[in-house]
């Protein structure tokens, strides 16, 4: 990671988080987690670790600004990072606040992470808030991964790039040939896709239901089973049952990391792709499961390509979405003890 970069425009992603909350006030952009340490963790030990973390990710302290033109920019600066000190109150006090840590985010300007540590006569606590604009699902799955280790007096692992850099990288790519190379797959792949027609529910009496079919799946290759691609065909099938048609198209959500220089990265790289399924006469399962894992493969590695724009070409929308992010519920163990959220 360069640490001498410490500022950069938003995202794409970032930047549609950032409109939204222009746009309106919201609080569905927070990520809140409130975790019980197990009974033998050292509650000044763990305050240590999380410092140590959060210096190897400016992300985490960083703010965002408008520069002179009016683009949001994001800066990370020393002087934002707030060591976390252990909190000593009662389990009264502490059940009596609990439900006032959610505190609104000041999207431009404020500080858009909270992490405090509570000590009570019952237990250790962590409480973890983020605004969706600077964190993800897997980089708060990385840092609480990253404190275990550090919490064993270990050094965490280093960012191999940081988020300010995979932002300036997204800029550079969409201002060039890359760019442009991307725009023509997704026309390619997605021109023409039929966005018309309704989800139906089955009717019974005076009550509608969608939970009332069964689709089976016979897959003859065993490679195939199991794994987004499957999931993402089940769900076209599925869909196009429910529709009455052969061609259906839905988004999806990605975690967006390419390559292990992004495996510890914390920042917002959440992308959402859309989903065509086109399910052709005498098609099998598995043709149609592989049709889906090079699509798939393909909305990755043309991703410059932003879904907004996806949206404007395809008339494709966000109405129906299907996330597969079952590898993002493993709640990791600090002092070798399990957490409990």
């Amino acid at each position: 990671m360069d640490t001498t970069i410490n500022r950069s425009p938003l995202s794409q992603t970032q930047l549609g988080i950032f409109l939204d909350c222009m746009r309106r006030d919201v609080d569905s952009y927070h990520i809140p987690n409130l975790f019980r340490m197990g009974k033998n963790i050292d509650a000044e030990r763990l305050a240590e670790a999380l410092n140590k973390v959060i210096s190897k990710h400016p992300v985490i302290y960083a703010r965002i600004e408008t520069d002179d033109d009016g683009n949001p920019v994001m800066y990370s600066d020393k002087n934002n990072f707030r060591r976390v000190k252990v909190e000593d109150i009662s389990d009264a006090e502490f059940e009596a606040l609990r439900h006032r840590l959610i505190e609104p985010f000041q999207i431009i300007g404020g500080n858009l992470s909270v992490i405090r540590v509570f000590r009570t006569e019952s237990g250790v606590w962590l409480f973890t808030d983020y605004h969706h604009v600077i964190s993800d699902g897997a980089s708060q799955t990385g840092f609480l991964h990253s404190c275990d280790i550090a919490y064993r007096g270990e050094e965490p692992p280093e960012e191999g790039i940081s988020g300010f850099e995979v932002a300036i990288r997204e800029a550079e790519g969409r201002a060039g040939e890359e760019y442009n190379a991307a725009k023509r797959w997704y026309e390619e792949m997605f021109g023409g896709t039929d966005t018309e027609g309704k989800v139906y529910a089955d009717v019974k009496g005076d009550k509608e239901s969608y939970d009332s079919r069964r689709i089976f799946l016979p897959l003859a290759s065993d490679e195939l089973k199991g794994g987004a691609p499957l999931c993402y065909a089940a769900m076209g099938v599925v869909l196009g049952a429910f529709m009455h048609k052969n061609e259906v198209a839905y988004t999806t959500v990605t975690h967006g990391r390419k390559g292990r220089a992004t495996d510890h990265t914390f920042c917002m790289m959440v992308k959402t792709q859309p989903v065509r399924c086109v399910m052709e006469k005498g098609m099998t399962i598995d043709g149609l499961v592989r049709k889906m894992k090079e699509q798939l493969i393909g909305c990755r590695r043309n991703d410059l390509f932003s879904f907004a724009e996806v949206a404007a070409l395809t008339g494709i929308t966000s109405e129906i979405l299907f996330a597969y992010q079952g590898h993002f519920l493993d709640i990791p163990q600090i002092g070798g003890e399990p957490v409990v959220m």
